[in-house]
């Protein structure tokens, strides 16, 4: 291997022994930037690989390749939660060279008696960033004051966080850097962990929302404290509130509404930062400075939003949605149907890497708008035995938004259900039932909950945290069954704690969702594989090692439409069979 030197020697550096399938990841992706001269590069990792040390080694190679007399920041590691930021950094949180930050909502102001006050209601958090300008008495006034919080947790991680060698945290972290406040400073490499959620992730946080009675709570924010009467802000918001009331805004004219929206939220941006002017050093009066300075970036941002839009006018959906029957409430969503364009903007390091267990070239091409030249995907092989991941498509129903409101098909499916639950019990085995809803969940668990006495029901109802059943569930003495539409990503059932599973339903995502309807009909093949993902996912959460086994049981005919694509790149990783019979092992 041309690299294997470079890649051990980096393994070494983050205090990993590696596998040999390990070193053999990193030096074929080094191949791709530094040979090939490829800019990102797409890593498919089955589950076992270990993704989180991969990306952490081809950092540290890459910096030692390309800099090595440099102290340069090597990468910014990316995941969609902070549950999984969590677990990245404490893969590595002995090593002064990792850093982890989020959002300052996360963390706890130590001398607010508030028990609820977090960094991001601080009253002094703006006046550290004001110290930074502050000359001569005024310096004095708040350097003395801002002593109080000298050791906030995330004043110094902010200090930290663009020195730091590898900077970990959240997509919606960077998002906001990126998009608006330009906080990260560039890097040799962005490591985007979990890449096949970036964009329903991005389309969320980039959605422009407003409504009547939104735009009524910005007028009435923005006129209680409002000490400079601004006569055309004011006119402009009760023009477009009435426009919204009088269903004024169209799919054919909603542009021009959105530019005179973002003249409003800018005009309130600068208002407030007039009306912030200075800090003092004077707690009650910097209260008022802390809270203009707060107000003038929420419009900033929110207006910065629409500029992103009118700048790019990237492929979108607008839902203009009709009163609703309670409140009278009128709302208008534009959201993104992909990254696409708008990567340009993320991208501020020389080097990318998307990992996943679950992403293909195609994928990204179609999704994100990138040179095809410069992308190459590696996909490494399974880590486990296929053997250990059977998926046995069980006397299949022809199930679809029209067959599910029949009772003879809701009745089929229970039935079967029943029998591969009656199976798995006889043999004193735990498992899961995936299903795509919560009105499907509830059907099935009522069935099953009636016939099974002597085991443990875990019902995920509408409305319930399920990390708590999940907990519930793990720590369950006898034979349990955890019923769940949100069991297909995310989620640990090593060895015991389950050994079967069945995906009641191919997951197609719904189609009420009038993004997911755009894709269905303008991106078919991106529809069919957001399904086969979410089945690939599913199929390990149930096996989590090379020793680990499972059996996942799917019961809709249209699994083998979707495993058979020439998109799915996974079908060596599970065993696929088709019976009409159980115990045939």
């Amino acid at each position: 291997m041309k690299y294997e030197k470079l890649a051990r020697s980096a393994f070494d550096k983050i205090g990993y022994q590696p596998r040999e399938n390990q070193v053999e990841a990193v030096n074929n992706v080094l191949i791709e930037y530094l040979d090939n001269k490829k800019k990102i590069v797409i890593l498919c990792a089955p589950t076992g690989t270990g993704k989180s040390v991969i990306g952490a080694t081809i950092a540290e190679a890459l910096q030692k390749f390309l800099y090595p007399a440099e102290d340069k920041k090597a990468s910014v590691i990316l995941m969609h939660t902070n549950i999984l930021t969590d677990q990245y950094f404490n893969s590595f949180n002995e090593l002064d060279e990792f850093l982890l930050v989020k959002g300052a909502s996360n963390y706890d102001c130590e001398i607010n008696a508030d028990p609820e006050a977090t960094a991001e209601t601080c009253a002094l958090f703006e006046m550290r960033l004001a110290l930074k300008e502050a000359r001569g008495e005024e310096y004095e006034n708040l350097r003395d004051k801002i002593q109080e919080c000298e050791y906030c947790e995330f004043n110094m991680l902010r200090q930290k966080r663009n020195i730091v060698k590898q900077l970990i945290t959240n997509y919606s972290y960077f998002f906001i850097s990126q998009l608006f406040s330009k906080t990260l400073e560039p890097r040799t490499i962005t490591i985007w962990d979990e890449a096949h959620t970036i964009n329903d992730v991005f389309t969320e946080h980039c959605a422009i929302v407003f409504s009547n009675a939104l735009l009524k709570k910005y007028r009435d924010e923005i006129n209680d404290n409002s000490k400079l009467t601004n006569i055309h802000l004011a006119q402009t918001l009760a023009d477009l509130i009435e426009a919204v009331d009088l269903d004024e805004i169209t799919e054919d004219n909603y542009v021009e509404f959105l530019k005179i929206l973002q003249e409003a939220y800018s005009d309130a941006k600068d208002l407030f930062k007039k009306q912030a002017g200075s800090p003092t050093g004077n707690k009650e009066l910097d209260k008022q400075y802390t809270k203009m300075t707060k107000l003038s970036k929420k419009y900033e941002g929110l207006a910065c939003k629409i500029g992103d839009f009118l700048t790019f006018m990237f492929e979108h959906i607008v839902e203009i949605r009709p009163a609703d029957k309670k409140t009278g409430e009128k709302m208008i969503v534009i959201k993104p149907i992909f990254v696409g364009k708008m990567f340009n903007v993320l991208d501020n390091s020389e080097f990318q890497l998307f990992m996943s267990a679950t992403i293909n070239k195609e994928y990204m091409l179609k999704t994100f708008d990138v040179d095809p030249d410069k992308v190459a995907f590696v996909k490494l092989d399974p880590t486990f035995p296929p053997e250990n991941k059977k998926i046995i498509v069980y006397k299949p129903l022809a199930l679809n938004f029209g067959s599910l409101k029949k009772k003879e098909t809701i009745d089929g499916l229970c039935e079967r259900i029943e029998t591969i639950v009656a199976h798995h019990i006889e043999k004193g085995e735990s498992g899961i039932i995936q299903t795509p809803s919560f009105d499907l969940n509830e059907k099935v668990a009522r069935h099953i909950i009636g016939k099974f006495k002597s085991i443990k029901i875990f019902h995920h109802e509408r409305g319930q945290k399920l990390e708590q059943m999940i907990s519930k569930f793990k720590t369950c003495r006898s034979i349990g069954l955890l019923i769940s539409p949100s069991l297909f990503e995310g989620v640990d059932l090593p060895d015991d704690i389950s050994r079967f599973q069945i995906i009641a339903k191919v997951p197609y995502a719904s189609l009420g969702d009038k993004r997911i309807s755009y894709i269905a009909d303008h991106h078919k093949d991106i529809y069919s594989l957001l399904a086969l993902i979410k089945i690939v996912q599913a199929a390990g959460r149930s096996v989590r090692g090379p020793e680990d086994w499972a059996t996942t049981y799917c019961l809709d005919t249209n699994f083998f439409k979707i495993w058979n694509t020439p998109m799915n790149v996974w079908k060596k990783e599970c065993d696929v069979t088709q019976r009409n019979l159980l115990g045939q092992d």
